[in-house]
Order: structure tokens, then C-alpha cells, then sequence
């Protein structure tokens, strides 16, 4: 069994599809309003955080080629998200367990 960790105030004991937003080519099509995402049931990838948007927006401004890019990104820090957007993988892969609220150390 595979544990889910979802970090938030808010107890998610029923999770919903569409509710939340593989390469380059992709990454920079979503970013330019494309609904690229909706072909798939799962998308997974690093979060972009300001390094990864300069690059990205470097390549599309035409500043830097993809190579280039890929290249800069390659070094960057990896932090990865999953958006599952079929509700009928939620509904066949995840089990809600338990909720724990975790109470911080002053």
C-alpha cells in the first residue's frame, strides 16, 4: 500500500478531480492557457517554483533554445506534485485512512 501524505488544515476524506492545476512543449503550452493537462488521468512533474518559470519564460520569449533550457533546468532542484484529474482513478486508487492533526512545537 502506498501512503498519501496531503499537508493542509483541511481534512480531504473525499477527494475531487479538475479541482487543482512532461516537457518543456508542455509545460509551456499550459503556461500559454492550453488544456493539454485534461488528456490525462495523472500528471506528474516538478513544482515550477521562480528559478524554473525564468527558464521556461526565457525559452518562450525566444532568449534561450530548448536545449538551452533543458539544460538549466536539469540542475534545478526537483520538488514533484501529482494531479490526478480523473475522478475514476481517485475513486479506484485512493482509500481515505485517517486524518491527524499534528500539533506544532512552540
Amino acid at each position: 500500500m502506498t501512503v498519501l501524505y496531503h499537508g493542509s488544515f483541511a481534512v480531504v476524506d473525499q477527494p475531487l478531480a479538475m479541482c487543482g492545476r512532461r516537457n518543456l512543449d508542455y509545460v509551456v503550452a499550459c503556461r500559454a492557457g492550453e488544456d493539454l493537462w485534461q488528456q490525462y488521468d495523472i500528471v506528474e512533474g516538478g513544482v515550477a517554483n521562480d528559478n524554473v518559470i525564468d527558464t521556461v519564460e526565457d525559452y518562450t520569449m525566444g532568449i534561450i533554445s530548448a536545449e538551452q533550457a533543458l539544460g538549466q533546468l536539469r540542475y534545478k532542484p526537483v520538488n514533484h506534485q501529482l494531479c490526478i484529474i480523473s475522478q475514476s482513478v481517485i475513486d479506484r486508487c485512493l482509500q481515505f485512512v485517517e486524518s491527524i492533526t499534528l500539533n506544532p512545537t512552540p
